[in-house]
C-alpha cells in the first residue's frame, strides 16, 4: 500500500530485489542498529572491522536501483 501512494504503482516482492522487500528492509535495518566500533573510535574507520559499512553500501545499492527503476 505504502509503494502505491509514494510510486503511484504497485510493486511485488520480487521488483525490489530477488529476495524480496521484506526481507532486504529488515536486513537494512538490522545492519543499522547494529553497534559499530566505527562510530567508537573513527581511527579505525578505514578498516571496517565488523564490515557493516560494506554490507550497509551494498544494501543502500539495492534501494537505489530499486529508486531509478521506480522513477522511469
Amino acid at each position: 500500500m505504502i509503494c502505491r501512494m509514494v510510486f503511484g504503482k504497485k510493486y511485488m516482492d520480487e521488483d525490489f530485489d530477488e529476495k524480496g522487500f521484506k526481507a532486504v528492509i529488515q536486513k537494512g535495518m538490522g545492519y543499522a542498529t547494529t553497534p559499530n566500533l566505527d562510530d567508537y573510535i573513527p581511527q579505525l574507520a578505514w578498516l571496517d572491522l565488523q564490515g557493516i559499512t560494506k554490507k550497509l553500501k551494498a544494501i543502500s545499492k539495492v534501494y537505489d536501483d530499486f529508486q531509478e527503476k521506480s522513477v522511469t
